[in-house]
């Protein structure tokens, strides 16, 4: 196989460092007045938490320009904690450079942080918000003007407020508000409706109607346009499996039965950006987050994605969904961050270890349900070796340890590599092993194996050394 572009989540490399600064009142008057009245409007949508709060808002700054109000200083007011940081993203995404300049930061740097022009990546702003908003900017005139002509057919009413409206996102608000569609805190949604007219558009752009559609969840709370019954593959049976004799290849000689899971829940955790610390940001693991979120959507899963999480926030948020578990009988977990031997690297740069995810998933809650563990990370600083631009990932009751599977990218003490334009080696070959395996009635604990196989064939170079890859797998 030849050589990639390669590198380590291990490695350290200067980090932008951004410190955030603290914003008052007197400053968000200060931008308001500086604001057009349209980008006032997209900052309101791009924050949006209550859909009604944000489309009044909108209406009020549309209609009632020169009344001298603070209609947007008073509305992220009423932002959830930390909403300083989601409005330096949403004035990136809008690109008003000198408006985060006079807050005292650089707009480069923001803007590398941020990666605004990547449409399917966030950092704090709600993906599909996001989508929508890109959506919004691409839309000429008449495709506007056409789309709403549809929503009108379609039985939506026209208030008063959205007669003359030409801004699109007040329209929108106004949808998610009265239930026509509806986005969620996670970054989905049910956006069904509008989906059906924007393929009707003449010369509507594929590829963000596709990432829209990704997004898409239906009234069952499945994706729409996914077979459930392909589930079947998250069985984990142990399959008997023997090496063959001059390789630690793992072969397997019998399929045991598979149980159909009815319904599961994925949580991706993505640790991007490591700010004030040693660590790499790791843009590229963008790529795994999106293919982790087609595959296990594909699979008719709920899926969960959180970025930048610290270790306290992991434990917190995977202990609420495990508490709030009620039908379902898988729960899949996967991480990708830097790591350290027996742990991964959290964005504050702290420790979480892997013995600490184990306990809180292997819960009196979830003793008999199915938890598989997936870690894209290394776990030490040694290259597996066998010259171009690759890195790595790296600087009680025994009954409810039970139906659990833990699966990461590398053995304990060696680097996992990661190729900066595509993505983890490891993430990219089991999301296409598992597609594969569902086609054959394969099980989980067979994915895995046809996945260390695999690796273990693959080559690249890092740090000018002939690299190879071969992950580990503890079942219980």
């Amino acid at each position: 196989m030849c050589a990639m572009n390669l590198t380590t989540d291990a490695q350290v490399d200067n980090l932008l460092r951004i410190k955030l600064k603290n914003i008052d009142k007197d400053m968000l008057k200060h931008m308001e007045n500086d604001l057009e009245m349209y980008e006032k409007v997209s900052l309101t949508f791009l924050l949006a938490e209550d859909m009604a709060e944000a489309y009044t808002t909108a209406c009020k700054i549309c209609n009632d320009i020169n009344s001298g109000k603070y209609y947007l200083c008073e509305f992220i007011e009423t932002l959830s904690k930390g909403w300083s940081i989601k409005l330096l993203e949403a004035l990136c995404i809008i690109k008003t450079k000198h408006i985060i300049e006079r807050l005292g930061y650089s707009y480069a740097e923001l803007e590398k942080y941020f990666s605004p022009d990547i449409e399917y990546y966030t950092h704090r702003i709600n993906k599909l918000i996001k989508l929508l908003f890109i959506l919004c900017e691409y839309l000429n005139e008449k495709q506007t003007e056409l789309l709403l002509r549809y929503m009108k057919e379609d039985g939506i009413h026209m208030t008063d407020e959205l007669k003359d409206m030409q801004l699109l996102e007040v329209h929108i608000l106004y949808w998610a508000k009265s239930g026509y569609i509806s986005i969620s805190s996670d970054g989905t949604g049910n956006v069904q409706n509008l989906k059906k007219h924007l393929k009707r558009l003449p010369t509507m752009n594929l590829s963000l109607y596709e990432e829209i559609d990704k997004l898409n969840i239906s009234d069952t709370g499945e994706a729409s346009c996914y077979d459930n019954a392909l589930c079947k593959v998250f069985d984990l049976s142990e399959n008997k499996v023997k090496k063959t004799a001059d390789t630690n290849i793992i072969q397997t000689t019998e399929t045991t039965a598979v149980n159909i899971i009815k319904k599961g829940i994925c949580v991706i955790i993505n640790e991007i950006h490591f700010p004030n610390t040693q660590y790499e940001t790791r843009l590229s693991s963008i790529h795994d987050e999106k293919r982790l979120k087609e595959t296990f959507m594909l699979f008719g899963f709920q899926v969960l994605v959180f970025n930048d999480l610290s270790e306290k926030t992991i434990i917190q948020r995977l202990q609420n969904i495990t508490n709030n578990i009620t039908d379902e009988s898988c729960v899949i977990v996967c991480i990708l961050s830097h790591g350290v031997e027996g742990a991964i690297v959290t964005t504050n740069g702290k420790i979480l270890t892997l013995k600490e995810l184990e306990m809180t998933l292997c819960c009196e809650k979830l003793k008999y349900i199915k938890k598989i563990l997936i870690v894209q990370a290394c776990q030490g600083k040694t290259i597996g070796r066998v010259k171009d631009t690759l890195t790595t990932d790296g600087p009680e009751n025994v009954v409810v340890y039970g139906e659990f599977f833990l699966f990461t990218s590398t053995m304990p003490g060696f680097v996992s590599v990661r190729d900066k334009q595509k993505g983890s080696w490891f993430i990219q070959v089991l999301c296409d092993t598992l597609i594969e395996g569902a086609e054959s009635n394969e099980t989980f604990c067979n994915c895995a194996m046809k996945t260390t196989n695999k690796l273990s064939e693959m080559r690249g170079i890092v740090n000018g050394v002939e690299t190879t890859q071969i992950p580990q797998n503890t079942s219980r």
